[in-house]
């Protein structure tokens, strides 16, 4: 009588894989993919304040903002006229608009946008190269 053979570890290990790679994705959609492995991090239920920054943390912060501008101006160095275009209309259109109150905020992104659809027309200029 021939009997069946069965892995358990290689298929808790693929159920894992599985699960983990669903819980990475998952945080995509309101964490920005970051992870709650940081030391100091607090969970919302465990302060009813918010918890303040460290400096470790702005740091990579400000480290994975510089490399993300960076990565977007050499794509939008190699875009169409079409695509640069649809980058400053939407820059214009988080603007505020006739009657509604500006934010400082919003005016400093739309402003940052515009500079680095610039920084992409430098770097595709054939004199850059």
């Amino acid at each position: 009588m021939k009997t069946k053979e069965i892995r358990p570890a290689r298929d808790a290990n693929r159920i894992s894989k599985d699960m983990a790679q669903a819980n990475a994705l998952a945080r995509w959609d309101d964490e920005g993919g970051a992870g709650t492995w940081a030391p100091g991090y607090v969970h919302e239920t465990d302060s009813s304040r918010p918890r303040l920054f460290l400096d470790f943390e702005l740091m990579r912060l400000r480290t994975r903002v510089i490399a993300l501008e960076n990565l977007v101006v050499a794509l939008l160095a190699g875009v169409s006229d079409r695509q640069r275009r649809k980058a400053l209309d939407m820059a214009a259109f988080i603007s505020p608009k006739q009657g509604a109150w500006p934010h400082y905020l919003t005016i400093q992104a739309a402003v940052r946008m515009r500079h680095l659809v610039d920084r992409g027309d430098y770097f595709s200029a054939p004199s850059a190269i």
